[in-house]
């Protein structure tokens, strides 16, 4: 599931009930997007357990990432 709204909405409070409620159940992660979109993915990379680091301890690129995380969400459906 994917949240998202305008900087300054109540949609922050929103998405942070709705993880803290998600949490028990499913494996969840917040992120804020602030204008870096590998930092973005690797922040919910680092909350999923997925490392950001290939084989050979290079950062992942932000599409590696994105294929990373969807493994994992795809796995968890």
């Amino acid at each position: 599931m994917l949240v998202l709204g305008e900087a300054g909405t109540a949609i922050n409070d929103f998405a942070h009930v709705l993880y803290e409620e998600l949490l028990g159940e499913f494996q969840a992660a917040i992120a804020i997007y602030k204008g870096s979109l590998k930092n973005f993915f690797k922040a919910i990379a680092f909350q999923l357990g997925i490392s950001t680091e290939n084989e050979e301890g290079k950062q992942l690129t932000v599409e590696q990432l994105k294929e990373e995380i969807s493994v994992i969400a795809t796995a968890k459906a």
